[in-house]
């Protein structure tokens, strides 16, 4: 029984983390993904953490940003802008704060240096 709960429990965090990175345009929740795997938030955190070792929130910023970063350098003349909402911000001031607080430059300079 504890070896297929394991099975069953690695599985959807394997759900969860595809459903992440199809998603982060999206506005990401975690009690609504942990509901819709079939798990209480409080459980499906812990099982998450102890996979990917970082809380949902914060995974979900490092892969929003690592994209951001991607956008930044790929395509020089996306506005900003449009990449924060491609990211899944809806407020760019939001998202250039997250952005400088994660990499240690705002987003214009990390296209400049990059």
């Amino acid at each position: 029984m504890l070896f297929s709960q394991s099975i069953k429990s690695e599985v959807a965090i394997e759900q969860a983390l595809c459903f992440i990175e199809e998603n982060l345009a999206n506005s990401l929740n975690e009690t609504s993904l942990a509901a819709q795997l079939d798990y209480s938030t409080t459980y499906f955190s812990k099982l998450f953490h102890k996979s990917t070792g970082t809380s949902f929130r914060n995974y979900v910023i490092a892969k929003r940003i690592s994209l951001a970063k991607q956008m930044l350098t790929e395509d020089k003349a996306i506005k900003v802008a449009a990449i924060a909402y491609q990211c899944g911000y809806k407020d760019v001031s939001y998202f250039s704060r997250i952005f400088k607080k994660k990499t240690g430059l705002t987003p214009a300079s990390y296209r400049q240096q990059y």
